[in-house]
């Protein structure tokens, strides 16, 4: 997968987060961090280079001005549709070994370990 998103000039880390910023807009960059489980520090440096690139916006969280709230650009959102469409095709090619019968059970299971994970925040 990160050849196929280095052709869009994206890694795997920064697809995530543009996943996570179109999936929740407006999160900080705080709550991000905190989805994905990294460092905020690593996170940082990562929207910055979204931002210069145009991907990405920060508004000011009108509650509390220290904050920013993050939103996909027109131009993100287009990137996106672009490495999503390259996700679908890794999912794709993984999943096409499996019987029907054996990605149900993965979705069962990986389903039971996320309920397992959130029931511990």
């Amino acid at each position: 997968m990160n050849s196929k998103l280095a052709a869009l000039n994206l890694t795997a880390a920064q697809h995530e987060l543009l996943m996570n910023i179109n999936h929740k807009p407006g999160s900080s960059q705080q709550q991000i961090s905190d989805r994905l489980l990294v460092v905020k520090s690593n996170t940082s440096a990562l929207l910055k280079k979204l931002h210069n690139r145009g991907l990405i916006e920060r508004k000011r969280n009108p509650e509390d001005g220290r904050n920013h709230q993050l939103y996909l650009t027109a131009k993100g959102e287009a990137k996106l549709a672009q490495s999503m469409q390259v996700q679908i095709t890794v999912v794709q090619a993984m999943t096409a070994v499996l019987s029907d019968r054996e990605i149900q059970a993965n979705l069962e299971l990986m389903t039971r370990v996320y309920d397992a994970l959130h029931q511990i925040d």
